[in-house]
């Protein structure tokens, strides 16, 4: 299995404190309800990306006794992914470390694949679509969710939140990634060889006061982590100092009690000829 580490490298947030707060919250209810009706028992199912599994396992229930399999390219997450499948008792659920570009599956082997948020984190997002779809039989089916930060929305305006998100939009740039990905994802799928494909776009919102001090404080841990920092320093884009003012500002916009903030998804669902 080759490791494309070069095409695939781990987003700015991808590991540490960011990471384990805000990845394993996700859950199929919230993250695949655009998904989920097309699914059927009995199916197998490939998801790309995993992460700690959180979204897996209920890919799991959904289909159950068809077999999941779930994949990402951090060993941390697997481990964790596998651990909450036994917690949960999920026995059609397995877990392995795998590159998307490289898929260590035969031709035809899923019914159906699924990836949230993978596509916006790659180098080449077209050729690791043309991946799953390789491991997808006739018919089956794909679907795929990533975000759009076109269409992203806060309040109360803040000068050093404004930068941040410029930020970070120059980090994940810099790591290969495209941040507004979420309006491609249709034209690329098809790029990708899948004909039939059908589009939708949704909106995460952080509204209620527990919601928005989570988002604030996760969204703050970004500014502190190494890998962060290192860039955006070694860039000089903004010193260390200001990386701590922003951190700090997102912590205080998280306790505000007028704070709201939404965040755009852009949702496909394709079915392989």
């Amino acid at each position: 299995m080759s490791d494309n580490t070069d095409r695939e490298p781990r987003s700015h947030y991808e590991s540490g404190s960011y990471h384990q707060m805000v990845m394993g919250q996700r859950t199929v209810e919230s993250h695949a309800v655009f998904f989920v009706p097309h699914l059927k028992e009995g199916m197998s199912l490939l998801d790309c990306g995993c992460g700690p599994g959180s979204i897996t396992v209920g890919l799991a229930r959904a289909v159950f006794p068809g077999p999941v399999v779930g994949i990402d390219i951090d060993e941390s997450d697997v481990s964790k992914a596998e651990e909450l499948a036994r917690a949960l008792g999920d026995q059609n659920a397995a877990f392995r470390r795998a590159d998307v570009y490289s898929l260590p599956f035969a031709d035809e082997t899923f019914d159906a694949v699924f990836a949230h948020g993978v596509l916006e984190h790659l180098v080449e997002p077209v050729t690791a679509l043309r991946e799953m779809a390789r491991v997808l039989k006739p018919g089956g089916l794909i679907g795929a969710r990533s975000p759009d930060y076109g269409g992203h929305i806060y309040y109360p305006h803040d000068p050093l939140i404004d930068e941040s998100l410029r930020l970070i939009e120059q980090v994940v740039g810099h790591n290969g990634g495209n941040r507004n990905i979420g309006r491609q994802l249709k034209a690329s799928l098809m790029e990708a060889g899948i004909e039939r494909v059908e589009a939708s776009a949704s909106y995460e919102c952080s509204g209620s006061p527990d919601q928005t001090r989570l988002e604030g404080e996760s969204m703050s841990l970004i500014f502190l982590e190494s890998s962060f920092r290192d860039i955006v320093v070694e860039e000089r884009w903004a010193d260390a100092g200001r990386l701590d003012e922003i951190s700090s500002a997102w912590k205080l916009w998280g306790e505000r009690p007028d704070a709201f903030r939404a965040s755009a998804w852009c949702e496909v669902v394709g079915w392989k000829s």
